[in-house]
Parts: C-alpha cells; sequence; structure tokens
C-alpha cells in the first residue's frame, strides 16, 4: 500500500519538475575572454529571465574557421523552423553578411551543443546514415517457468524506476535550493565583470533619426558634442564592420566622417551597440537638400568635397586598401558648417585588399534606389573595381541630387526635392520594380535644359551621365570626377561661379594637398577594361593599365586627447 502511494506521488510530482525546469540556462560568448572563444564550454553561464527564452549562439567564419561572437540568452525567434532542443544547429540568415551564422535552442546550455554546417569542401562526400534490417523473430512458445519470471520481472522494475525517479528527485531539490541562494550572488559577479574597462561619460539630448536598423542621437560624449548612432541588434555585423574599418584601417580625412568610438554598453541583460563619431549640426545632405536651395557655389563646394570624399575611399596607400562604400546616398553624407560635406555610415562598406575572396560576398547590398543596374541584376562575376564602378553610379545620381535644388538659371524656380526616378518607382522600391525601371527601360532621371546653359554646367551633367552609365566599365573613376571638377576651379570656361568662391576652393586645396591630391597609387582609368572614357572629355581611348563588460575602440589623435582629458 506504502508502495502504490509513493508511484502516485511521484507521478503528480514528475511534471511539476519538469515545468519548474523551463526556465533554463545558457552559455554566454564574451569576444573578450580568449579561453571562451577557444572552447564555448568555458564560457560563463547566464540563466534566462524568462520561461519563452532561448539560447543563441553567432558565430564568424573566419578563414576557414568558424569564432564564436556572441551568444545567450534571447526572445522567442521570428522564425521558430530552424530552432532545436538539445543542439544548436549553425544557420547562414544575413544576405549582406554570409560569412556570420547564428542558431537557436530551447534546452540548459544547448548553445554549447553546436552543429556546424558543411563548407569547407564540395568534393566530400556527404555521410549517409544506414540502417540495418532487423532480423525476424521467430516466436516462441511460453514455457510455465518463463511466465514466472514475468512476476518477478514486473514488481523489480518498477522498484528500479520508484528508486531512479527518487534520486532525480532528491539531486533536483537540492540543486534548486543551491541555485536559489547564490542567484543574487551570479548577477552580482557577472555585473561586475561586465563594468571592469573604463567607460566614458555620455547623455543623449535628441534624436536625430529614427530608422529600422540603427537609431541616431545628438549626445555628449565625454564632454564634447558628438553624434552617437545606436544599432540594432539584430544588425550587429554592421557594427563590427565599421569599428573595423575605422579601426583597422585608421581612416582619417576631412570628407569622411570623424570617427571617435566603438562601443558595447550593457544594461542588466541587454547590451548595446555604439559608433561615435563627430557631431555636425547641420545634419544629413538629404535633409539639407529637403530645407535649402544651393546657390552654384554651394553646390560646387558640396559637389567636391563629397567626391574627394570617395576618392580617398577609393585610394589606395600603406595604411589602407581601397574601400567600397555600397550605400553612397544623401542620407550617408552630412553637411558641415562650412557647406562642404563628409561621408558616414560605413557599415557596409567593403575593405579591398588584393587578395580579397569576392566570392563570398554578396552583391545586392545598399538602398536599393541607389543601386547599379549590375548590382540590381544580381548575376556579374565581381571583382574589386566592379564595387568601385557601383559607387560611381549612386555618385552619379548624388549628382543629380544636388543639381535638382541649385539655383542655376535666376528666372526659373527651382523644385522641391525629390528622390531620382520619383514618379517612375514607387517610394520605396522593389529590387523588380528598380530592375524594370533601370536596366530593362533603360531610364535615368530627368535633366531639364537650363542645367546645359553655361560651359561649365555642360561639364558637369556630362560628367553625371558618364558616372551612371549602364556599361560599368564605360563610368568614369572617382579621380577622374575629381580632376575634372579641379579643371573647372582652377581653370573655369566661363562666369558660372564666382571668383571668390573659387578662390576659397582654390585655398582648401591648398591646406589640404595631401588628403585631397589624387594617391599616386590610385587609378584615373579602370584596369581590365577595353573600353575606357578619358578624364578630359567622352572620348574614348585605348586601354590602360596602372601600377557590460565595456568594451571601448578608439582612434583619431583628437579623440584620444579628448578621451585622455576625460580620464583625467
Amino acid at each position: 500500500m506504502h508502495f502504490i502511494s509513493l508511484c502516485s506521488i511521484l507521478i503528480a510530482v514528475f511534471p511539476m519538475v519538469k515545468n519548474q525546469q523551463s526556465r533554463h540556462s545558457c552559455k554566454k560568448v564574451d569576444p573578450t575572454n580568449a579561453e571562451c572563444l577557444q572552447d564555448i564550454n568555458k564560457c560563463s553561464n547566464v540563466t534566462c529571465e524568462e520561461d519563452d527564452n532561448h539560447c543563441m549562439t553567432v558565430y564568424k567564419l573566419e578563414k576557414g574557421r568558424f569564432v564564436p561572437f556572441f551568444g545567450g540568452c534571447f526572445g522567442t525567434p521570428h522564425d521558430q523552423s530552424t530552432t532545436s532542443h538539445n543542439k544548436c544547429v549553425l544557420y547562414q540568415r544575413n544576405p549582406h553578411y554570409p560569412t556570420h551564422y547564428d542558431c537557436f535552442c530551447s534546452g540548459s546550455f544547448c548553445n554549447a551543443n553546436i552543429i556546424f554546417p558543411q563548407i569547407m569542401s564540395t568534393t566530400e562526400q556527404p555521410v549517409r546514415n544506414t540502417t540495418k534490417a532487423l532480423s525476424s523473430l521467430q516466436p516462441t512458445q511460453r514455457t510455465d517457468s518463463s511466465e514466472k519470471l514475468y512476476l518477478y520481472y514486473i514488481p523489480a522494475s518498477i522498484f528500479l524506476m520508484t528508486m531512479v525517479l527518487g534520486v532525480a528527485l532528491f539531486f533536483w531539490i537540492k540543486r534548486k535550493r543551491r541555485r536559489r541562494n547564490s542567484h543574487e550572488t551570479l548577477l552580482t559577479e557577472f555585473n561586475t565583470t561586465m563594468t571592469q574597462p573604463k567607460t566614458y561619460p555620455a547623455s543623449f539630448l535628441e534624436i536625430i533619426h529614427q530608422g529600422q536598423m540603427n537609431t541616431i542621437w545628438k549626445a555628449t560624449f565625454c564632454q564634447r558634442a558628438a553624434a552617437i548612432k545606436i544599432v540594432n541588434k539584430l544588425d550587429v555585423t554592421q557594427w563590427v564592420n565599421e569599428k573595423d574599418i575605422f579601426l583597422n584601417h585608421k581612416l582619417k580625412h576631412d570628407n569622411v566622417v570623424n570617427f571617435i568610438s566603438a562601443e558595447r554598453r550593457f544594461k542588466e541583460t541587454t547590451v548595446q551597440y555604439w559608433i561615435v563619431t563627430e557631431y555636425h549640426e547641420k545634419g544629413s545632405l538629404a535633409n539639407y537638400l529637403l530645407k535649402n536651395i544651393l546657390s552654384k557655389e554651394t553646390f560646387l563646394r558640396m559637389l567636391y568635397s563629397t567626391v574627394k570624399g570617395l576618392v580617398y575611399l577609393h585610394s589606395n596607400s600603406k595604411i589602407k586598401p581601397m574601400v567600397a562604400h555600397r550605400d553612397l546616398k544623401p542620407a550617408n553624407v552630412l553637411v558641415k558648417a562650412d557647406l562642404s560635406c563628409c561621408i558616414c555610415d560605413l557599415g557596409l562598406a567593403l575593405p579591398l585588399p588584393e587578395n580579397i575572396d569576392v566570392s563570398r560576398e554578396l552583391c545586392q547590398a545598399g538602398t536599393k534606389r541607389y543601386m547599379a543596374p549590375e548590382i540590381l541584376q544580381g548575376a556579374v562575376t565581381f571583382y574589386q573595381e566592379s564595387f568601385l564602378r557601383a559607387d560611381m553610379y549612386s555618385m552619379g545620381l548624388l549628382f543629380w541630387d544636388l543639381l535638382s535644388r541649385t539655383k542655376i538659371d535666376e528666372s526659373i524656380e527651382v523644385e522641391e526635392y525629390k528622390p531620382p526616378y520619383s514618379g517612375l518607382v514607387n517610394f520605396n522600391p522593389s529590387v523588380d520594380e528598380m530592375l524594370k525601371c533601370v536596366v530593362e527601360n533603360h531610364k535615368r532621371p530627368h535633366i531639364p535644359n537650363h542645367w546645359k546653359e553655361t560651359q561649365s554646367f555642360v561639364t558637369i551633367v556630362e560628367t553625371m551621365e558618364l558616372c551612371w552609365d549602364d556599361d560599368a566599365d564605360a563610368r568614369l573613376t572617382s579621380q577622374c570626377v575629381a580632376q575634372r571638377i579641379r579643371r573647372l576651379i582652377h581653370s573655369p570656361p566661363d562666369n558660372t561661379f564666382k571668383s571668390h568662391a573659387l578662390e576659397q576652393l582654390k585655398e582648401g586645396e591648398k591646406e589640404n594637398s595631401q588628403s585631397s591630391s589624387i594617391s599616386s597609387n590610385s587609378a584615373l582609368l579602370w584596369d581590365n577594361s577595353s573600353t575606357r572614357k578619358d578624364c578630359t572629355s567622352n572620348k574614348s581611348i585605348g586601354s590602360y593599365s596602372t601600377t557590460d563588460d565595456h568594451s571601448q575602440y578608439s582612434l583619431s589623435s583628437s579623440s584620444n586627447t579628448a578621451l585622455t582629458k576625460c580620464n583625467a
């Protein structure tokens, strides 16, 4: 009778035990812990706060090897079809960053049991699971002795099962008590670990931009005005990419936004990814064009400074490779106090060293309205210059953006700003819409006749048309565009631009001759092309070739000076 009561109690308690265990723990991947990166089982543990939380792990593929990048508790994923229980199967989900893989699972510490995809060899034969057929069993005749044995087996099995369940219940209760007693200690140790390095004071003043992928704040960072971009944690690969480009290649140019710091800030169990840059009061070029009409001189200053920033990114030197921006548009250009411009937002930018393996880079990255025809088609074999040529198509549309808000003829009113291809595609066009408009119908933004009334603007319009040419090989390089505009400044063909404005641009050339001049390692013309355009005319010429665990990262000397003062 006592035995039956004990079995009933265990049967009633077992579902309760199972429900209590629904709130599980995960492995917390810490990129600053070398042992954790070598063996995920050596990473610290974290207890999820919600019952429906999942464990997740993000791995980055580097030189054929998977390296842990991020891991811990996560809410319910949108796509639960790939979620497992006791194992974490890596999938590649972000088309812009094919080297990043992630997985979700729902069991305790299941994100330490990683199932890696097969990526290294396409010649290896897949492992096939084979099953052996079971031999048919011939029925045997029961004897009286075997029937008597069943009378002993059944009670013994029940007794053994009861003992196992009792031991399991004992250890579960003991573990539950130990976890309850040490919960506060674990949280204290976790927070202490997250806040060891020095953090710099930051205060947020107002939101400048609110988008799906990031939020940009006007703020003070280390007692100086700054813009802080908080990247959506689902797009953390863009934060890593922008941080690495600024830090690894030490980007520094008057017409590329001044980088101050990149930080990971922890608040309780959440993490924020910051990109801190210099703040510019006038905002983005897109917002400036909405509110202001440009004089011809302001147009020339904005255009030339933007082109110089692109020349710097596209140039190759001892300390930096060529860098393709891949998302050039007015929203990613900032207007400085002197009305010159600087390029920002390198989240999708791609460094192009000579030995880059571009076969893994997905081509369709950026804003669809500003995508080059070959990017929209997505069927091009890419090499280094292909990405730079795609930038030049976007630069051609940025020419048009500036011209559309410039007072060229005093007798003609300037229309309100509208983005390129307005009226031809929807406000938020799809790739198919842009493909039909740009590739199939060969459409380009409208060019009014009064844009060509002076020889200077004829040259500018011709340069714009060469930038957005259907044939990528026929487009001008950024260095060639800069040379054409420089010639307009130093040897103007007419009186379109006021002389004092041209003198100011010449002075700016002298003050920053090193950064604005064309690098000796930068080609005026594309390599590997059978037909090219001369920088001085539309004439086709022959082929040429040219030779909180708060983590904080900072780059420029001015940034380091400010941070040093902040530490003092």
